[in-house]
């Protein structure tokens, strides 16, 4: 076994490849675009307050979780944009409040996403969509009060809808309730 000494180097090395939780306050001046901006792969961004923007996740964003604890909203400063847009692989967004997009949850470009947890609501066309070869898990979520349908799918896309897998023992259902396709 080599010396701790000689140890010690690539134990630091690893340390510093490691993706660190990220803390946005938005209701203190904090960007959640930023911290996506400067997120690393497999990094949990950690948000509080309302984010008053329109955020992308770009494909070249792996492994991201923006996590929103059930008290954190995203609201779409442009109402033509969708409010959150994902184009990275593997991105989780769970516990947000999204609202005042085109779409409120847009999965596109070949992006994949697991969708847990979220009121998306009151969003100028969809509440989630899928695009352009895009996958998603969508799970435990209330999509309600949509201009359009609650949850799109289209353009080669695919979704697990209330599920995660086969295995799963017990359903994770979604409220999808007052959309303009169900009135």
């Amino acid at each position: 076994r080599p010396p701790r000494s000689t140890l010690f180097p690539y134990t630091t090395l690893f340390r510093s490849l490691a993706a660190a939780d990220v803390h946005v306050n938005c209701d203190g001046g904090g960007s959640l675009q930023r911290a996506i901006a400067v997120a690393r792969p497999g990094a949990t961004i950690l948000v509080r307050g309302t984010c008053n923007e329109n955020v992308t996740i770009p494909a070249e964003k792996a492994r991201i979780t923006l996590e929103g604890a059930g008290s954190a909203t995203i609201s779409g400063a442009v109402a033509n944009l969708p409010t959150v847009s994902i184009q990275g692989r593997d991105v989780t967004i769970r516990g947000f409040a999204v609202t005042g997009g085109y779409d409120g949850i847009e999965v596109a470009r070949g992006g994949a996403a697991l969708i847990d947890g979220n009121v998306v609501r009151g969003n100028g066309n969809f509440g989630i969509s899928l695009v352009h070869d895009a996958s998603a898990t969508i799970v435990n979520n209330v999509v309600r009060e949509n201009a359009n349908a609650g949850i799109a799918i289209s353009s080669s896309s695919s979704a697990w809808i209330g599920f995660v897998s086969f295995q799963d023992a017990a359903p994770s259902p979604n409220q999808i309730t007052d959309n303009g396709q169900q009135r």
